[in-house]
């Protein structure tokens, strides 16, 4: 995050993406991994909307939807 507010105003974007899940195979029994196409949308948002934020977290909900 220090990077992120070192580069504050050189138009370069140091973020970070944090997955709160398994992506494709589910490792916890009865617990929902998420879809890479399901993460995906959290950086394109950081890339193109959300330049001045520093982190993003992916989550599922219980029914297995993406939660941020």
């Amino acid at each position: 995050m220090n990077l992120h507010k070192t580069l504050d105003g050189t138009g370069i974007q140091a973020a970070h993406v944090g997955i709160d899940s398994s992506i494709g195979v589910s490792v916890i029994p009865g617990v929902e991994a998420a879809k890479p196409e399901q993460i995906a949308p959290l950086y394109w948002e950081l890339h193109t909307t959300k330049r001045d934020e520093a982190e993003l977290v992916f989550h599922l909900d219980a029914e297995g939807f993406p939660r941020t």
